[in-house]
C-alpha cells in the first residue's frame, strides 16, 4: 500500500539527513535514534528494530525524533513524499482531494476531456463531438496519469477567461467578481456561466484567451510545465458581471469569415452540428437510411457513414447504439440467395481454402448449370462484395475480419454503475467478466441474489442465470431480500457454451460448470468463449464457480487468464458461515497497490444479506471483532 511504500524509504531518508547507513543483505543498519547503538530494518516490513534497547519503531518515529516534527501520521507521510520526491503514488490526502474534485465536476455538470500527461492537448480524436460525464471514467484517466480538461461553452455551461499573466491587468481587477478561480503555472482562469455572445478568441492587449464552445481548459489535479493547477475554492461559477461582459465585447475583434472559409474550417475540425432528424425519430431514421446505404456499401462502410451522420446530428447518440443498429440491419435487407451464401461462407471457413469447382461439389453435390449456376455465382459475388471471401485465381479463401481502429479511449469504456462489493477496489469496463469462486454450500446463491439486490437498488434490471433445478431456492432468497416480480429476468442454462447474452446487459451466472465433454482441462477455452460473448454484446458478466475443498480453483492455472477480477468468497472461521471474506487474487486494473487483498464481510442469517464489514457502523464493527475472537478461542 502507499503508506508501506513511503515508510519503506528508511535508507533514502537517513542518507538525505546525513546519517550513515550500511546495507547488509536485505537489511539497512544505522545508529539507533534512542540509544545510539546499531539498529536495523526488518526485511519485507516497515518495522525498525534495536536489539540493545529493545525498541520497535518505524520511519514516522524517526522523523518525529530527529526533526521534532509534530502532526498526524498522514501529515508526516505527505511531508516524506514531498521530501523524498516520490512520484507516481497518491496519498490518502491526495486521494480524498481527487474525489472531492470529481464530485464537484459531476455536480456542476462538466463534460471532461482526456488530456495528454503533462500537456494541454486532448488525446482523443474528434473530442469536441464526444461526451464524458462518468466519474468512474475520469478516475481511470487519472489512474493512467492523464490530465483532465473541461469543455467550455454550452455543453458544460461555462465561459472561461484565461489570463496568461500572473499580474491581473488593472482594467480587469474590479470587474472579475467572486467566482470559481483556478491558478495556473502562468496566470489565472476565471469561470463564469456560459455567455453565448462572447466568441472563442484572444485579446492580445491583455494576454487573455476567451474559451467557450469549441475550446477546453486543463483543470486540477492536472500538471502542466511540471506545475500543478489549483482551484482557490470549489464554488459554482457566477453569471458574468455585465460590466465585465461589456468590457470584453468592446475589446473583441473577430474578423468575419467568408462562407467558404467557414465550410473549410468545419470540415477540418469536424466541429459542427446539423438538424438531421426531427425529435424522437433519430433511431428509426438512421435504421432506414442504413438500409438504403447498405444496398450499395458493405456492412463496415455502412456503419462508418451512419457514425458520421450521428456525430454531426444535434441529437446524437452513443456510437455503440449505432454499432447495435448496424448489427440488426441484415434482417431488413432482402437477398434472394442469403441462405446459399451463408452455406458457402461456412464451408469456406471450415476448409480454409477451396477452388470454385470443389466448392460447388461440397455445397450442391454436383457442378451447376443454367439457373443453378446463376444462383451460385450470384451468392459468390455477394460474399466478395461484402468482403467475406476473396478469390485469387481459382482459389477462394475466407476473409479474416479484423476490426481496425486508431483510437485509445474506445478500448475499455467504464461501466456506468457501481459493481457491488468491488467498486472501491477495481476499475471495471463494459465487456468485463468477474469470476467468484466458493465452496459447495458456502452460499453462492445467497451471494448471487445479493448482487441482484444491489444492482436493482441502482435502478438496473439484471439477468440471473442458474444452471440446475433448484426448487425455487433462489426465488425464496430473493423474496427474503425484498425483491419482487419484475426486478430481474431469470433463465436456466445448464451448459455455459450455450449461454446467449443480451446486448448491454448485466448478467449473474450461478454457477458456471464445464460440460462433461470439455471438462476442467479446457477451462481456458470455456472462459475465452464467455469473454468473446461478453465483449461482442457490450455486456457485463459475473460468474460463480465452485472451489475445491482446500479453497483452490479447479484448473487454477487457466481460470483467470481473460477476466477483469478473480476473487474467492470464503469463511473466515471454518464451519461458521456468518463471518466471511472476499479474497481478491487477481485484478486487471486495481485501485490498490498490493497484488492480493482480503475484504472482510458478514452474512446475516435473518435478513439473508451479505455486507462488507466496512459498510457497518463503528459499534457493529467492534461487536463483530469481539464475537470473532470468541469463536477463535
Amino acid at each position: 500500500m502507499i503508506r508501506e511504500l513511503i515508510l519503506g524509504k528508511i535508507k533514502e531518508y537517513l542518507t538525505l539527513k546525513g546519517i550513515k547507513t550500511q546495507k547488509v543483505g536485505k537489511m539497512v543498519l544505522f545508529d539507533c535514534i534512542y540509544c545510539g547503538s546499531t539498529a536495523n530494518s526488518i526485511p519485507n516490513s516497515i518495522s525498525l528494530n534495536c536489539l540493545n534497547c529493545q525498541k520497535r519503531f518505524n520511519l514516522l518515529d524517526v522523523v518525529r525524533k530527529l526533526e521534532n516534527k509534530e502532526g498526524s501520521d498522514e501529515e508526516i507521510i505527505e511531508y516524506l513524499k514531498e521530501l523524498l520526491k516520490i512520484d507516481g503514488v497518491i496519498t490518502k490526502k491526495e486521494e480524498n482531494k481527487e474525489k472531492e474534485l470529481l464530485d464537484f465536476y459531476e455536480k456542476m455538470g462538466f463534460d471532461l476531456v482526456p488530456v495528454a500527461k503533462g500537456k494541454k492537448y486532448p488525446i482523443e480524436k474528434n473530442w469536441t463531438n464526444k461526451s464524458h460525464k462518468n466519474e468512474e471514467e475520469w478516475e481511470q484517466w487519472l489512474s493512467n496519469s492523464l490530465n483532465l480538461g473541461v469543455k467550455c461553452g454550452a455543453i458544460s455551461n461555462i465561459t472561461v477567461i484565461d489570463i496568461d499573466t500572473k499580474q491581473i491587468p488593472e482594467d480587469l481587477k474590479n470587474l472579475l467578481g467572486n467566482t470559481l478561480i483556478q491558478k495556473t503555472p502562468h496566470g489565472w482562469q476565471y469561470y463564469y456561466k456560459f455567455e453565448e455572445e462572447l466568441p472563442k478568441t484572444r485579446i492580445d492587449e491583455y494576454k487573455i484567451d476567451l474559451e467557450t464552445t469549441g475550446g477546453q481548459v486543463v483543470i486540477e489535479p492536472s500538471f502542466t510545465d511540471k506545475q500543478p493547477r489549483n482551484f482557490l475554492e470549489l464554488k459554482e461559477p457566477i453569471k458574468m458581471p455585465e460590466e465585465l461582459k461589456k468590457f470584453l465585447l468592446e475589446k473583441v475583434t473577430v474578423p468575419r469569415k467568408t462562407n467558404s472559409e467557414i465550410i473549410k474550417e468545419d470540415i477540418a475540425t469536424e466541429d459542427f452540428k446539423l438538424e438531421l432528424f426531427p425529435e424522437g425519430t433519430r433511431n428509426s431514421s438512421l435504421i432506414k437510411l442504413g438500409g438504403i446505404i447498405r444496398k450499395f456499401l458493405n456492412i463496415k462502410q455502412t456503419e462508418k457513414v451512419l457514425q458520421v451522420l450521428n456525430s454531426h446530428n444535434v441529437r446524437s447518440g452513443d456510437y455503440r447504439e449505432i454499432q447495435a443498429m448496424v448489427q440488426q440491419l441484415d434482417k431488413y435487407i432482402i437477398f434472394d440467395e442469403q441462405e446459399l451464401a451463408h452455406e458457402i461462407l461456412e464451408h469456406v471457413r471450415e476448409v480454409k481454402e477451396v477452388t470454385k469447382s470443389d466448392l460447388e461439389l461440397g455445397i450442391i453435390g454436383d457442378w451447376t448449370k443454367g439457373e443453378a449456376k446463376k444462383r451460385f455465382n450470384k451468392a459468390i459475388q455477394y460474399l466478395i462484395a461484402e468482403e467475406r471471401i476473396i478469390q485469387r485465381g481459382k482459389k477462394i479463401k475466407a476473409v479474416l475480419e479484423l476490426d481496425w481502429t486508431d483510437t485509445l479511449l474506445d478500448e475499455g469504456t467504464p461501466v456506468d454503475f457501481k459493481v457491488p462489493y468491488f467498486h472501491d477496489y477495481v476499475h471495471f469496463c463494459k465487456g468485463d467478466i468477474i469470476i467468484i469462486g466458493s465452496q459447495k454450500k458456502y452460499g453462492k446463491t445467497h451471494l448471487a441474489m445479493n448482487f441482484v439486490k444491489r444492482l436493482v437498488a441502482q435502478g438496473i434490471k439484471p439477468c440471473y442465470v442458474y444452471n440446475e433445478k433448484q426448487g425455487g431456492r433462489f426465488a425464496k432468497i430473493a423474496l427474503h431480500l425484498g425483491l419482487k416480480d419484475g426486478d430481474f429476468d431469470k433463465a436456466r442454462c445448464s451448459d455455459p457454451e450455450g449461454l446467449v447474452l443480451r446486448n448491454n446487459s448485466i448478467t449473474i451466472y450461478d454457477w458456471v460448470r464445464p460440460n462433461e465433454k470439455r471438462g476442467f482441462a479446457r477451462t481456458d477455452l470455456l472462459f475465452s468463449d464467455l469473454v468473446q460473448k461478453t465483449e461482442k454484446t457490450n455486456s457485463f458478466l459475473i460468474c460463480f464457480v465452485q472451489l475445491r475443498r482446500n479453497n483452490v480453483f479447479f484448473a487454477d492455472d487457466q481460470i483467470g487468464q481473460d477476466t477483469s477480477l478473480l476473487v474467492r468468497y470464503l469463511y473466515e472461521i471454518e464451519n461458521e458461515g456468518m463471518y466471511t471474506k472476499f479474497v481478491i487474487d487477481d485484478a486487471r486494473e486495481r485501485k490498490f497497490s498490493t497484488h492480493s487483498i482480503e475484504i472482510p464481510s458478514i452474512y446475516n442469517k435473518n435478513t439473508k444479506e451479505v455486507k462488507l464489514v466496512e459498510e457497518l457502523d463503528e459499534q457493529e464493527q467492534k461487536d463483530i471483532i469481539k464475537k470473532k475472537e470468541k469463536f477463535k478461542k
